[in-house]
């Protein structure tokens, strides 16, 4: 089965309520396996881990939502690959991006 890593802040109970019955339910009606590194390490550095299902993932799905610094770093290194194509930025209504480098705004022609 295709697999499909989700780039997350782990622990916010409403994120993890979205990705257990939202992002996980769609994914696998698609055919697609969603990982998440808090729930499929296999005990090794996390950082090796998550360059691995970076790498290997059919789609990553990046929420947004938090601002945290890791997940933008996960992104970034999405990006670093090539990987536009396969990227999927998720944010809460509420989200503010114009804190970010890169805006949502300048990815409408990267993701067209």
């Amino acid at each position: 089965m295709d697999e499909a890593f989700i780039i997350m802040p782990i622990g916010d109970k409403e994120l993890d309520n979205n990705y257990y019955n939202v992002i996980s339910p769609v994914l696998k009606s698609l055919g697609l396996e969603a990982k998440r590194v808090d729930k499929h390490n296999e005990g090794n550095l996390l950082k090796s881990e998550i360059v691995e299902f970076i790498k290997s993932a059919k789609i990553i799905i990046a929420e947004l939502t938090n601002e945290r610094p890791n997940c933008y770093l996960e992104i970034g290194y999405t990006m670093g690959l090539n990987k536009f194509q396969n990227l999927i930025l998720l944010a809460r209504e509420d989200y503010n991006p114009e804190i970010l480098i890169l805006t949502l705004e300048d990815l409408k022609f990267i993701l067209t």
